[in-house]
């Protein structure tokens, strides 16, 4: 029987963490379970008088193409191997799903150990991340210029740089705030790295995470205003110490790296972010009518039964849409699936299946999809 603990019990899920996700260290467990379980909600199966498997949700404030929306992040989805395969991970999604259902949070998402795990419940893909390994060059910054760690007096220009930053580019994303720094600030050196900071004249100009562990290092994230990319390697070598080596870096901007084609090689443009709608009208919500226009959208999802029958959608030009769920009976138009519902709208895949039912062409015709997604949490 799945069961969601209060608060003080989120420490008892550790000893199931460390078993099933060895590679963690024990310092970004300190902090994982000192700072985020003080906000986020666990859901365990229990045999035996142990926590024998879970699935936690960690809270976001998601900007969307039509506001702030309070979005869950699912990590921490484990059974304990002498009790698997009885399909205890099906039971903590369904009923995590349906809390989040009557929270009447729009979507939630995931970064998936496999997509064939999470694609039978619901889940889809909206988000790749470029992904690349780079050699910093030894350069010296320019007048005026500086990198350094980022530290508590930063944290709040660093959210003002970075929500200018991302509005220009992207539609959803995590929202940035000091508190939001000062979290992944933790997060960062519970992996031996920070936050470092690109300066000219004591104003930020860049950003990007960082973390090492022996001669391995990452970098993240890099936000860097386009007339100072070039500069990018150069922060990579500094990170390094002015040792010319390998460094892996995720969620970054090609042109970031046009000045270090001799040294950079591209991994891989990678599927990495998973997510599903969870109340249908909060979802709806979500998006900005193009146009005006009216569809009746039937809907079919196979774990929450009650975004399932006919939605009226109504659009506004340039407002949020609203949809309600009817009592009106189903004709003879095609169902359109909750998988293609985030698939399409997300414009991740708008598939030839949409080709197919008309009323699915008219709300993606009359929507502002999201298309520009930026999702790099990792926890």
């Amino acid at each position: 029987m799945v069961r969601k603990l209060e608060q003080k019990e989120h420490k008892a899920t550790r000893k199931l963490w460390e078993t099933v996700f060895d590679e963690d260290s024990k310092k970004f467990l300190d902090y994982y379970y000192l700072v985020k379980t003080k906000k986020n909600s666990i859901y365990v199966i229990e045999a035996d008088n142990e926590v024998r498997a879970m699935l936690q949700l960690n809270p976001y404030e998601i900007t969307t193409g039509a506001g702030i929306k309070q979005s869950s992040y699912i990590v921490g989805v484990a059974t304990e191997k002498a009790y698997r395969g009885r399909r205890y991970m099906t039971e903590l999604l369904k009923t995590a799903l349906e809390d989040m259902y009557a929270e009447k949070q729009p979507f939630v998402f995931l970064m998936p150990a496999a997509e064939a795990i999470y694609s039978p419940h619901g889940f889809r893909f909206i988000y790749r991340q470029k992904r690349c390994r780079i050699a910093g060059r030894c350069k010296e910054l320019p007048k005026g210029f500086a990198c350094k760690k980022a530290e508590k007096e930063h944290f709040a220009a660093l959210a003002a740089f970075a929500e200018s930053y991302l509005d220009e580019r992207y539609t959803v994303r995590t929202r940035r705030t000091k508190a939001y720094y000062a979290m992944m600030a933790a997060e960062q050196e519970s992996e031996q790295g920070g936050i470092l900071l690109l300066e000219q004249e004591g104003k930020i100009v860049g950003c990007a995470y960082y973390a090492q562990e022996g001669d391995y290092m990452e970098v993240r994230e890099p936000l860097i205003l386009p007339k100072y990319q070039y500069l990018f390697g150069t922060m990579v070598y500094a990170l390094t110490q002015n040792e010319e080596k390998m460094v892996s870096c995720q969620a970054f901007e090609e042109s970031m790296l046009l000045e270090e084609r001799a040294v950079w090689e591209m991994d891989a443009d990678k599927q990495v972010i998973m997510a599903r709608a969870t109340e249908l009208g909060a979802f709806f919500g979500c998006f900005q009518a193009r146009d005006n226009f009216f569809v009746k959208l039937y809907v079919k999802d196979a774990v929450l039964s009650g975004n399932c029958g006919v939605w009226h959608i109504e659009g506004k030009r340039g407002e949020a849409l609203y949809a309600e769920k009817t009592a009106e009976v189903f004709g003879n138009e095609k169902a359109v699936t909750v998988e293609e519902l985030m698939s399409c709208l997300s414009g991740y895949d708008a598939s030839e299946k949409a080709e197919e039912k008309e009323s699915l062409k008219t709300l993606l015709s009359n929507t502002a999809l999201w298309k520009n997604v930026f999702l790099n949490e990792i926890v």
